[in-house]
């Protein structure tokens, strides 16, 4: 049902007016009864959520009908939906709305509400409460508890007099809105409701109404003690007690004197409980369940609502609830007064008729309906006159609760009465087990208390009460200094004395009067001081300290500390002078739970007795503070516990770390040094929670050791500190443990490669057996490691001369060299890896011709041949020559095998130009083979500019055992990419003085000329330049690019470019012109050469006819002649312009004649012949 509209009904039950609300239990709603016109509550109840039975549901329903109660709100009746599973519940209508109604007015207007009003809602719920309770007596009754006190469920009738509502609807569900479970239920999914929770949802409830906070805190009851009474406060107190056995009770409420007041004022009188009475008795409060009445909703109901079937027969259509009702389910209220049956004699004592009495003495022994005789209703009139004629009668006899007439004047203070009975009824008990003088105690007549003391001093009731005990229930100070002279120290049942009872009612002037019963504990073990504590009594407790103050309670520790524990404060200072020093079973005193808690004062107060002592694990108060992160109480005690240990060596610095209370380490740092007795510091405490802050101010505690052997930085590095690491490695890193390994060895073997860079202090060290950390991580695989150590111990050599690469190659370890190969290139830095020999075979294998096919298959199958030679080829070096790339990585294991031609397999990959497998072989770097030949030179040789560029970092420098380097190669070839890739090696001369401009200029290379014009100017060993070996070669665009460098050095002229360029008209121009010519005709270049013997050398007979008049016959520095020269190029056709020059030799006396024919130039020998003939 989503809404109520009309309920239809023969007599048109409802009519809708309004919706009320949205509560745990259902949806309710405002309606009118059309037939009486009155307001009524409907309360919708799904039972398809039901907690417990149906048949469980349908007795309680029975009893929530017939049950009435003081202030609470009855269920008038019950409707039943069987197809929706849904019961309505009609109550009354309560015009004076709710309490949270009221809480909210008062709130929006920051108004408190006046304690008048507070004591007459509680009196009025306590009442309820008495009632309810009471019924736990009854036989199977099941309205014993409320379940569901809370600020929506109390109601204000017109008069403002407030309801419960909801009585015991909780039980169907087991559940109830609470926004302070009581302790005892929490943690429990379907918590019981009892008596205890009754009071604590009271006592909540009051919280609520007092601070008109709907969500209230227990922590805010002190803050109401400047604005309501301690009385009001005590009852708060009292009734959210987290113990539920300590909890007030709905008894010891109800003997409060306030809650007795109001209740006055409520007119809780005999007219109000025989209302009650009646409601609960009378046969014509009746509700018709007819059997098939039904009623229809147009939107929500559904076609047929029965009345609730409580399991009646459905043949009567109207039954009457008193032919439900169980008595056994209703109880006489204590105050009910019904129509009492009594003699004439009694009637005349009643009404003071003296006559009648003495005509009416034949009644004597009669008694009334409640069993009372003449002369009880004479005692109880106070009439002494008709006592005295009644005593020889009736002395002795009891009503039905077996008082005396003795009793009932006693209960009346009548003491005359008394004392006229004294001979006749002492020492008589009632049902009870009270006694007259018990009577007199509870009335508070002093007169007949002392009268009865002489007779029946000690007597105990059924609970084993005295007359002393009662005395205090009703707070009858009067009599209580005589009878605590005759019946001090005496116990109940449970152990119980008066002063522990005048506690627990929280009555202060009765204990004063009590203090003689101090020091007794009851069958718990619990003092009087005790109880007052746990119940919040400061008064009560500030009158026990001085006699009870230095006992220990019953869980064996002393008053002050479970005060100060409770934050029982107040009373804890005036304790100071009585259980100071006093300790609980764990040896630890008052000073020790103050500091604990940081209470300052409460610490101050203690030093000066319990300073220094410790508890039995050696903890000093100094210490629990630190645990606990007190700032205040550490400054107080520091002065007075500092650098004391506990049985483990602790101190208080190092546990307030261990507790991770960073705060107050500064407070502490005077114990900074101190060690456990297994050797750990603060620091290394520090170090093991990664509290970098902490650890900077405990490092003049870095460098030592605990039993172990372990400094703080072994432990952060064993912890993960990685902030600590950093920190302490600059302190500790070169530390070692006490197997002689180091902490870097340690991380690599514990496989903890974050911290490596931290340790490097000892990197390069050895262990026992002389191996470094880096191959300890090859040896255990630890990858990660092993690339962090690379870095550091990449260069490093066993005692015979073994590399990280040597020990990973020779144990084929694919996966770690694929690290060092990566790290080879990463860093650019070469490992040292030794020549390894291979087993000589004389035929191809079938790993060889895998690895030239790239058949990874084949090749994982035969891995076992590794390292044959055949023909001086490994299968490695024919993988790289192919380009194989894959097989090229399987075979990794023979690197370091050369072939007999003195080639790497780096080498052989470099030189075809096959970049994927030289980046796999670059562990072979730097190698070079009997000539010097390094795999670079190879490279730039052909051109391999991929090559180039891997190896030019590695091997660009490196020279030949000729002199050349990887640029030489280069500029032979003509490779410009690769020329300006390797310009490092420029200015570099082979062992002849050629540099590599040289041999560019050679070839004709003028783009790489052009890239090397950083080396003009250089001279080789024959004082070549660069531009004469350009001259020589015939190679004008490498002329232009170093005529203007080079010339002034090479000493060339004009006359000698232009016969190079063959520019006849230029040369024509010279020759005109005479200061030109004769400046440059004969002149020699720095190697002697003339113009004649360029051109002869290039066979340019134009440019020989043109000078041979001019500079016939010279020679140059080694003796040639423009002759020789055409005579090596075999120049036939120039001979004939030089025949000035055939006969002259040069400097080794070697002729024309002999070049001719050293040369095989037949033909032109025969020319020459012929010419000099």
């Amino acid at each position: 049902m989503s809404e109520l509209g009309h309920l239809v009904h023969p007599g048109s039950r409802y009519m809708y007016e309004r919706p009320l609300g949205l509560g745990t239990l259902g949806k309710t709603f405002l309606a009118r009864q059309t037939k009486e016109n009155t307001r009524v509550v409907v309360k919708e109840v799904s039972l398809d959520k039901l907690s417990t039975e149906r048949e469980h549901v349908v007795a309680l329903l029975k009893e929530l009908l017939v049950f009435y109660a003081p202030h609470v709100v009855p269920v008038t009746d019950v409707l039943l939906d069987p197809g929706d599973e849904v019961a309505y519940l009609e109550c009354p209508y309560y015009e004076g709305g709710s309490l949270i109604e009221l809480l909210t007015f008062h709130r929006e207007r920051d108004d408190p509400i006046p304690e008048d009003e507070i004591w007459q809602v509680l009196a009025s719920i306590v009442s309820t409460l008495s009632y309810i309770h009471a019924q736990s007596h009854l036989n199977a009754s099941k309205l014993s508890v409320h379940g569901n006190i809370k600020a929506t469920n109390v109601l204000f009738s017109k008069g403002g007099v407030a309801k419960l509502a909801d009585m015991s609807l909780t039980t169907i569900y087991q559940t109830a809105t609470k926004r302070l479970p009581a302790p005892e239920a929490e943690g429990i999914d379907s918590p019981r409701a009892d008596p205890n929770t009754d009071i604590w949802d009271l006592g909540c409830l009051l919280l609520q109404i007092c601070t008109l906070d709907l969500t209230p805190s227990l922590v805010n009851i002190p803050q109401l003690q400047s604005r309501y009474s301690r009385a009001l406060i005590d009852i708060l107190e009292g009734c959210t007690r987290k113990d539920p056995e300590t909890r007030l009770t709905v008894s010891e409420l109800l003997d409060h004197i306030q809650i007795k007041s109001s209740l006055e004022k409520l007119s809780y009188s005999p007219s109000h409980i025989s209302r009650a009475q009646e409601h609960n008795s009378s046969e014509q409060t009746s509700v018709s369940l007819v059997s098939g009445d039904s009623f229809v909703s147009t939107s929500l109901f559904s076609p047929v609502i029965q009345r609730v079937n409580l399991g009646l027969s459905p043949c009567s259509n109207a039954l009457t609830v008193s032919s439900l009702q169980d008595t056994s389910l209703r109880s006489e209220h204590p105050l009910s007064l019904s129509n009492v049956r009594t003699s004439q004699l009694i009637n005349s004592i009643l009404s003071d008729n003296e006559t009648e009495f003495y005509i009416s003495l034949g009644d004597v022994r009669k008694t009334d309906s409640k069993g009372k005789t003449a002369l009880m209703h004479a005692v109880e009139q106070n009439k002494p006159k008709y006592v005295t004629h009644l005593l020889k009668h009736e002395a002795g006899l009891a009503d039905r609760k077996g008082r005396t007439a003795l009793m009932l004047s006693c209960a009346r203070g009548h003491q005359e009465c008394a004392q006229l009975l004294l001979d006749h009824e002492t020492q008589r008990h009632d049902s009870a087990g009270r006694t007259a003088l018990m009577y007199a105690a509870l009335s508070d007549s002093a007169s007949c208390v002392e009268l009865l003391l002489p007779k029946e001093a000690g007597l105990v009731d059924n609970k084993g009460e005295t007359a002393l005990m009662l005395a205090v229930r009703c707070c009858s100070i009067s009599c209580i200094p005589m009878l605590v002279k005759h019946e001090a120290k005496k116990t109940t049942n449970k152990g119980s004395t008066a002063l522990m009872l005048a506690v627990r009612l929280g009555l202060a002037d009765c204990v004063k009067l009590l203090l003689v019963e101090a020091g007794v504990r009851n069958l718990r073990q619990e003092t009087a001081l005790q109880m007052a504590l746990k119940r919040g009594n400061a008064l009560c407790a500030s009158l026990l300290i001085p006699v009870e103050g230095n006992l220990t309670i019953s869980t064996g520790t002393s008053c002050l500390l479970w005060c100060i524990e409770n934050q029982f404060l107040s009373v804890a200072e005036q304790l100071v002078a009585y259980s100071a020093q006093m300790q609980d079973r764990m040896g630890r005193t008052a000073l020790m739970y103050a500091a604990e808690r940081g209470i300052v004062n409460l610490v101050q107060l203690l030093l000066e007795q319990e300073a220094g002592m410790v508890e039995n694990q050696g903890r000093t108060a100094l210490m629990y503070a630190a645990l606990a992160g007190q700032e205040e109480c550490v400054k107080v005690l520091v002065p007075h516990e500092g650098g004391i240990r506990d049985s483990r060596g602790r101190t208080a610095l190092m546990l307030s770390i261990d507790n991770k209370q960073f705060r107050v380490v500064p407070l502490l740092l005077d114990e900074v040094g101190i060690s456990d007795i297994t050797g750990r510091t603060a620091l290394m405490r520090a170090a093991a929670i990664d509290n970098l802050t902490t650890a900077k101010q405990l490092l003049p505690e870095a460098g030592k050791t605990n039993c172990n052997g372990e400094t703080a930085l072994y432990i952060a590095i064993d912890r993960g500190a990685g902030e600590c690491v950093e920190l302490l490695a600059e302190y500790e890193a070169g530390l070692g443990l006490e197997n002689g390994e180091t902490l870097l060895m340690w991380a690599v073997r514990c496989d903890k490669p974050q911290y490596i860079p931290f340790l490097t202090a000892t990197a390069r060290e050895r262990d026992g057996e002389g191996e470094p950390a880096l191959f300890m991580a090859a040896r255990l695989n630890r990858k990660d490691c092993l690339w962090a150590l690379l870095e550091h111990e990449h260069d490093i050599v066993t005692d015979l001369g073994h590399s990280i690469l040597d020990l990973v190659v020779e144990n084929n370890w694919l996966s770690l060299l694929d690290i060092i190969t990566a790290f080879i290139l990463s860093a650019g830095t070469a490992i040292p890896i030794q020549d390894r020999k291979g087993i000589t075979r004389s035929s191809e294998t079938k790993l060889m011709r895998a690895a030239t096919k790239n058949d990874i298959e084949a090749l994982s199958q035969d891995l076992s041949s590794l390292g044959r030679i055949c023909k001086g080829w490994t299968a490695l070096r024919a993988s790289a020559f192919y380009g194989c790339a894959e097989a090229t990585r399987w075979l990794l294991g023979e690197l370091g095998i050369r072939g007999d031609d003195g080639f790497t397999t780096l080498m052989t990959a470099a030189q075809e130009g096959h970049i994927d497998c030289a980046r796999m072989l670059i562990g072979e770097v730097k190698k070079a083979t009997p000539q010097g030949t390094t795999a670079l030179m190879l490279a730039a040789r052909h051109g391999h500019v991929s090559c180039v560029s891997l190896l030019q970092s590695f091997e660009c420098g490196m020279i030949s055992y000729g002199g050349t380097t990887a640029l030489h190669a280069a500029a032979s070839q003509g490779h410009e990419e690769c020329v300006k890739l390797l310009l490092d090696e420029s200015g570099t001369q082979d062992n002849s003085g050629t540099t590599a401009l040289m041999l560019a200029a050679i070839g004709g290379h003028d783009r790489c000329v052009y890239h090397l014009l950083g080396e003009a100017g250089l001279l080789d060993t024959g004082q070549w330049t660069a531009l004469q070996r350009a001259m020589w070669a015939g190679s004008n665009e490498c002329v232009s690019h170093l005529l203007g460098l080079e010339q002034s050095v090479s000493k060339v002229t004009e006359l000698m470019v232009e016969v190079i360029r063959n520019n006849m008209s230029r040369v024509t121009i010279i020759m005109q012109t005479s200061d030109l010519f004769n400046a440059m005709i004969n002149n020699k270049d720095s190697r002697g050469l003339t113009a004649l013997m360029y051109a002869s050398h290039h066979g340019n007979v134009d440019m020989v006819k043109v000078l041979s008049p001019f500079e016939q016959a010279e020679k140059d520095n080694a003796g040639w002649t423009a002759l020789m020269f055409a005579a090596e190029g075999g120049h036939a056709d120039c001979f004939a312009y030089l025949t000035s020059e055939f006969t002259i030799c040069n400097n080794e006396g070697v002729g024309p004649i002999d070049i001719l024919r050293r040369n095989g130039y037949t033909k032109a020998l025969r020319s020459l012949k012929r010419l000099m003939r």
